[in-house]
């Protein structure tokens, strides 16, 4: 790169920095607290094929694995053995990280349109500020976006530098860092198109040769997701019951790409993003408008050989699809999904800009102090928004100013006034009661609650909370967990929990070690289920006890707790 070039990517870099400016004092939230704090896996970094053969290390939880992602489960053991809980520092790489994806995203728009400096300058400047990186900056837990998204600009630039061997390690290093990298095989062949060009001087190549070239891309992917299936296994599939979510969260991306405001950390279809109804819910109708506008503009660019607009709405388009739930995935949305496809987006909407403001002869002096301005305007609201990541209040409350029905702030803001250093049960109550206030049988709320009257100790109403958390969500194992505690402060040493289902009643004890299970069939045509009681100290949720046995029938399953020393 010529200097004036390191000049303006300094100045770019620099702005960055500003937007993002005290991101290093910042604590850690939300999901940095399984995934870092709390991950025994994650203290030591041996041996090391548990990161490739535990998929769980990722997210702290062995059983209920959820993806695989061994270079991004190392990346947070380093950062745990590195910094441990000195959070500023990890905040600190992952803008060293954004800043080193902006040098890399310089460099390669540079590479594939060196004629267009102006454009390169102003797509650079733009995205590196633009608000909606701000989770995935500002997030610890993201840092496996920004990973690998190094990982696959690395990759491209060796195309581009038919240093093709290495670059088949950096995609590979990016698939096996988050499983979204894998779209990336629509773009790698459009580097080696442009290469080709480059090298042969013809204005078309042939395609075939292409595909031979990318033949070992494709082969890496599918090394990747064999051995994906074979270590993860198949996880549950996801259902929201209707193909018009799809339609729904592309309008959702792209209209926070053009309207970057009411950011939040937790978007959620029971409130901020409710399933569409109809085929005429004007978020289906807008999604399906952008598509057909993209589509059209795709094929318009790619025939008239604006190859500036052609590369960035394709990869826009290409980056985005793993998120559109064409295959549902819980996560109905996310800010941090636009981290990579907003550059091609942005690309291709400054190139168009560029065209039209060409024809009406508007002078470059003005185009650039208009770019300059609206680069300081989101660069304001980047800062702004950043402030809400300052630690776990921050957040949630500016979630719930955005979305007074948002029941994972609510409780994750319960749960903070119980675990942490500005520990207040009666704060923690507070938010829990506002939540059941508009829905009363939220089970996790209702724990909280429970948890709080506990550390107040008041363990009557702790009681009579969990209680009715079970009655209206059965089965959920938290609030049995912190049931079963209860007793034990209450001097109840152990505790037997049955609900029928069907045929088959599931008898889960809890002792002063470990739980265990119990299952039995009916033994009777009357459906009553009868098991005997080793000796010692239980509670029974449901039925009545004569002589060390104990029924339920299955339809009388009530709240009732029986200690066996009364």
């Amino acid at each position: 790169m010529a200097r004036r070039d390191w000049l303006y990517l300094s100045l770019i870099c620099l702005l960055a920095v500003v937007a993002y400016f005290g991101v290093w004092s910042f604590g850690f939230v939300y999901d940095d607290l399984p995934h870092l704090v709390n991950n025994q896996s994650i203290r030591s970094l041996t041996p090391l094929t548990k990161f490739i053969l535990e998929p769980g290390v990722f997210i702290g939880d062995l059983k209920h694995p959820l993806n695989w992602r061994p270079v991004a489960a190392f990346a947070e053991a380093v950062s745990w053995n590195l910094f441990g809980d000195k959070a500023g520092y990890d905040h600190l790489v992952n803008l060293l990280l954004h800043l080193a994806n902006l040098t890399l995203a310089y460099f390669l728009l540079l590479k594939l349109f060196h004629k267009e400096r102006w454009l390169v300058n102003a797509a650079t400047l733009i995205y590196g500020v633009h608000p909606i990186l701000t989770e995935s900056v500002d997030w610890i837990s993201s840092q496996n976006t920004l990973l690998w998204t190094l990982f696959f600009l690395l990759a491209g630039i060796l195309i581009l530098q038919k240093r093709l061997k290495i670059s088949y390690l950096f995609f590979a290093l990016a698939l096996l860092t988050k499983e979204t990298a894998i779209t990336g095989l629509l773009i790698l062949p459009v580097f080696l198109w442009i290469q080709a060009v480059k090298d042969n001087k013809v204005p078309r190549p042939s395609w075939k040769e292409i595909a031979r070239v990318s033949w070992p891309y494709f082969l890496i992917a599918t090394v990747y997701l064999f051995l994906r299936w074979r270590i993860l296994g198949s996880v549950a599939a996801y259902s929201y019951g209707t193909w018009l979510v799809t339609p729904m969260v592309f309008w959702k991306y792209v209209n926070l790409v053009f309207w970057p405001v009411h950011l939040i950390a937790h978007y959620d279809f029971y409130s901020n993003i409710p399933i569409p109804q109809s085929f005429w819910d004007e978020r289906v109708i807008g999604g399906l408008f952008y598509a057909g506008i993209f589509i059209f503009w795709f094929w318009n660019s790619w025939k008239n050989r604006r190859w500036p607009e052609a590369f960035g709405l394709l990869w826009f388009l290409a980056f985005l699809v793993p998120v559109l739930q064409i295959i549902p995935f819980i996560d109905i949305f996310g800010e941090r999904a636009l981290y990579v496809p907003a550059l091609g987006l942005i690309l291709a909407i400054l190139n168009l800009l560029k065209r039209w403001n060409e024809k009406l002869a508007i002078p470059e002096s003005l185009q650039k102090c208009a770019v300059i301005a609206l680069a300081l305007l989101l660069a304001a609201m980047t800062f702004a928004r950043s402030q809400a990541w300052r630690n776990t209040v921050t957040l949630w409350e500016s979630a719930v100013k955005i979305d007074p029905h948002n029941a994972i702030a609510y409780v994750n803001l319960g749960s903070y006034y119980l675990k942490t250093e500005e520990y207040n049960p009666q704060k923690s109550i507070e938010w829990s009661q506002k939540l059941l206030d508009f829905w009363p049988d939220y089970a996790p709320a209702r724990t909280n609650l429970g948890l709080a009257y506990e550390k107040t100790g008041d363990y009557d109403r702790a009681e009579e909370e969990f209680l009715l958390a079970l009655s209206k969500n059965r089965g959920f194992e938290i609030t049995e967990e912190k049931l079963a505690y209860l007793y034990e402060l209450m001097g109840v040493q152990g505790g037997l929990m049955g609900q029928v289902t069907g045929d088959v009643v599931d008898i889960k004890v809890y002792g002063v070690t470990r739980p265990s299970f119990f299952r039995a069939e009916a033994p009777s045509a009357d459906g009553s289920f009868k098991i005997t009681l080793l000796p010692g100290t239980y509670y029974l949720k449901g039925g009545d006890l004569t002589s060390g046995q104990f029924t339920i029938q299955k339809d009388s399953w009530t709240n009732v707790v029986i200690d066996l020393k009364k």
